[in-house]
């Protein structure tokens, strides 16, 4: 967040502040929102309306942490009046700068949204049927059920958050498609025990997992997620 002191802006963005939403990972079961730099304006130490959305387009067509090609962080005013913003993704510096008159105003704002407006429920990951062979103990609803807990419409859980949407992985979490485990044999029970413990010292990636993915899962939840993502490796290969 910086103060608005861009003086070659138009001056309705001299008494607010510019700030850099990175993107959210934990809104499941809601599609992730954020990865943009909005405008507040200020008023006698408050904000006097709704913010507006000031750049826009950062993430390009997915906003996910795993899938998103720009994230912006860091956000400064330089001595030339420009408005200066980092992205963490691949060390991008954007400038954005105003070509008109200083003292106009400009066009239209695009309002932040609000919780009412926010973006609907985000599909289940890998919801196509799984038609391979199951293990012992493991019935296809458990298989349908664990969708629904890995992106939170179940149980609280926040796996996309670091998993992604497809389970395909980020920086923070490891793949759980690629058939490669760290903490189990890969079984159903291993997952299951891996899930409900926790990892509190990654191997390869940034982010810890708490017990439960942070959650609440019952005995039959913790069954289907991990049934699930047992599942995630062992779909049958596709031409």
């Amino acid at each position: 967040m910086v103060l608005s002191a861009a003086a070659r802006f138009p001056a309705r963005y001299h008494d607010g502040v510019f700030i850099a939403f990175h993107g959210s990972w934990n809104r499941a079961p809601f599609a992730q929102s954020g990865y943009n730099v909005v405008y507040q304006a200020l008023g006698s130490n408050r904000a006097p309306g709704r913010c507006e959305i000031f750049a826009d387009g950062f993430a390009g067509v997915r906003t996910s942490p795993e899938k998103a090609a720009h994230r912006p962080t860091g956000i400064a005013v330089g001595n030339d009046g420009a408005l200066y913003v980092s992205d963490d993704m691949h060390g991008r510096i954007y400038r954005i700068t105003y070509q008109g008159e200083a003292g106009a105003d400009r066009a239209a704002e695009v309002p932040c949204p609000s919780s009412a407006a926010a973006a609907g429920p985000i599909a289940a990951a890998s919801e196509a049927p799984f038609t391979g062979a199951l293990p012992d103990g493991v019935t296809p609803d458990m298989v349908a059920l664990g969708p629904r807990i890995f992106i939170g419409q179940v149980g609280g859980a926040s796996c996309t958050g670091c998993h992604g949407v497809d389970g395909a992985g980020s920086a923070l979490a490891p793949n759980l498609a690629s058939g490669k485990w760290l903490w189990s044999d890969g079984s159903v029970a291993g997952i299951a025990t891996t899930i409900s413990m926790g990892v509190q010292h990654p191997k390869e990636h940034r982010a810890p997992m708490p017990a439960m993915g942070g959650s609440s899962l019952d005995k039959d939840q913790l069954a289907a997620i991990a049934a699930f993502v047992w599942s995630l490796s062992h779909r049958p290969a596709t031409n």
